[in-house]
């Protein structure tokens, strides 16, 4: 076992013993308010101990940032509660007329008395304190007397039997003797040691028989029993599952399926209303309710970068995901991305490592997404219609996708420096492929499987490592995981070929050309070409001819300068996305 935490002491934090190196540190004699204008140090002592002078080098002498807030916000709690604990001194000295205790709290607890929204002046408070009800109450517990009240009905109406001053011992005989008034015979309570016989009930004149043949009237009720009823109560868990009518649920669990029922019953007719202020609108489901506040409301902004959100918890994950110095804690089984968030790991396995559990299929071609805004967004190729023009020029586009392609080739600033010599590049993929060209040095390494890009060796071999060794259900070539063991063997795996030329047009990568044998010729394939040992990446697109085709009359050209020439008369003027 490793004791991390504990092999950096005494140089951690005093309350989560997390080492000092990478993190903001408080040291121990800083003195603040919250603490009682006193140190950190003496306030933590006043709760466990004093150390030995001779002792304190080998205790933590600082806490950090989390712990820190979280001891400010305990310190001003348990202000609080001894703030609140004086005030109800104050109220029971002041049931004993001494009004010293109460006048002295409000003297000093301004603050505390504005936060806890009680009265502002204690002059006020005490001319109001004969109508509380602690002033109805007695002032000791000793030989004390209660006013109580004894209500019984008879006759169809309540009467007040008694309201007097007495003992504990008197009321408690009084309650028993006013209970025993409303009966009709004359109480005799028997001894402990006596039996208690049901005959000395009966009256002077009435025999036991008597009693036996008067006809005693009784309403019965009648339920409908549920003929499943006994099963649902049970926790049994059944031979064939219950299968819910409205959805895909199944369960062998009665009380599961019957609170499944239930939700069935609770989102039937189910209005949901936008929270935001001044919006009265709503919507039957909430997946259209959170694209109304995406689109509609966005009152939360970074103050670092200026991106708005719609909700508070978006703009704070979004805070730990882009602006906060931690190092990713959340890290992927199958891979070696790590994230910062849960989710975002989470949001990682589902799109990258599982397979497709709901598909959302192109009527048009085919094609398979696994959301279906992207099955909208990609319905937009199949149009004619341009609805996302450039506000930097007069091009038009068939998706935001593409015109945000356009506007970081085009028209966005330069931010990629090259190192090497003075040169500014637009994208980071750009930069790379320069360097690579120009300077020759290798900046990218590819997996010879599966065709994958690095930054470094040392992530290629934590990566070829997953290929040497795969996990239960996962492809030792592909790397995708499926669940079980029929889709495992079913999957479309990799296959090898010379180039991407398929309809005489060079596709240039292994996604285009999967994608353009989907769409095209309905067939779908998984197809690489195994890269070339010891090529540079940049080097090999640069140098690479490749096969240019106009997109309207399919006419093809060995450069793309030839191409655009073609595109001005074939086209007229329209704008290819």
């Amino acid at each position: 076992m490793s004791f991390t935490k504990l092999q950096k002491y005494p140089f951690v934090c005093w309350l989560c013993l997390r080492p000092e190196a990478g993190q903001t540190m408080t040291p121990l004699d800083t003195a603040e308010d919250c603490f009682e204008g006193t140190t950190i140090r003496n306030y933590l002592a006043a709760m466990t101990c004093n150390v030995d002078e001779n002792k304190r080098h080998l205790f933590p002498r600082s806490i950090c940032a989390g712990c820190k807030k979280s001891l400010e916000s305990f310190a001003r709690f348990r202000t609080k509660v001894r703030t609140v604990y004086e005030l109800l001194n104050g109220l029971v000295e002041l049931r004993h007329a001494n009004v010293e205790p109460i006048r002295e709290f409000f003297g000093s607890n301004s603050a505390m008395l504005a936060e806890l929204k009680v009265a502002s002046d204690v002059e006020d408070l005490i001319a109001e304190f004969p109508q509380f009800q602690i002033a109805s109450l007695p002032a000791s517990m000793i030989n004390s007397v209660y006013v109580e009240k004894i209500k019984t009905e008879q006759d169809g109406f309540e009467e007040v039997l008694f309201a007097v001053e007495c003992l504990p011992q008197e009321l408690a005989e009084l309650k028993q003797e006013a209970w025993f008034e409303g009966l009709d015979y004359e109480p005799s309570l028997p001894d402990h040691d006596q039996a208690f016989e049901p005959e000395d009930l009966l009256g002077e004149n009435e025999s036991e028989s008597e009693v036996d043949t008067k006809p005693v009237l009784k309403k019965r009720k009648y339920t409908r029993r549920d003929p499943n009823a006994e099963v649902k109560q049970k926790h049994v868990k059944l031979d064939e599952p219950l299968r819910c009518s409205k959805c895909s649920y199944k369960t062998h669990w009665a009380y599961r399926m019957q609170g499944h029922e239930r939700t069935h019953e609770k989102r039937k007719n189910k209005k949901h209303h936008c929270k935001m202020p001044n919006c009265t609108e709503w919507f039957d489901t909430y997946s259209r309710l959170m694209i109304h506040v995406e689109s509609k409301h966005r009152a939360h902004i970074c103050e670092l970068c200026g991106q708005q959100f719609s909700f508070r918890a978006s703009l704070k994950d979004h805070m730990v995901r882009a602006h906060s110095d931690g190092e990713p804690k959340f890290s992927c089984e199958y891979c070696q991305a790590s994230y910062k968030l849960k989710t975002d790991l989470h949001v990682h396995v589902r799109n990258i490592h599982r397979p497709l559990t709901t598909v959302h299929k192109c009527d048009i071609c085919g094609a398979e997404f696994r959301f279906n805004h992207l099955l909208e967004a990609h319905k937009r190729w199949h149009g004619d219609s341009y609805d996302f023009p450039c506000t930097q020029c007069d091009k038009k586009f068939k998706n935001k996708h593409s015109l945000g392609k356009h506007t970081t080739k085009v028209h966005r600033e330069r931010l990629f420096a090259c190192d090497h010599c003075e040169r500014m590049l637009g994208t980071k993929g750009s930069l790379l492929d320069h360097i690579e060209h120009v300077h020759e040095i290798q900046m990218r390494f590819v997996c010879e499987i599966c065709v994958a890009v690095f930054e470094s060796r040392d992530v290629l071999a934590t990566h070829t490592a997953r290929h040497q060794h795969p996990k239960q259900h996962e492809c030792d070539q592909c790397l995708v995981v499926l669940p079980t063991e029929e889709l495992f063997r079913d999957h479309v795996c990799i296959t090898y070929r010379d180039d991407y030329v398929c309809c005489g047009r060079d596709l240039v990568s292994h996604q285009q050309y999967n994608k353009h044998q989907l769409v095209q010729h309905g067939t779908k394939v998984n197809a690489r070409v195994k890269p070339v040992p010891g090529a540079l990446l940049g080097r090999l697109r640069a140098t690479r001819r490749r096969v240019e085709t106009c997109p309207k009359c399919k006419a093809i050209f060995s450069t793309k300068k030839l191409r655009d020439e073609h595109k001005k008369v074939c086209m007229g003027g329209e704008n290819d996305s």
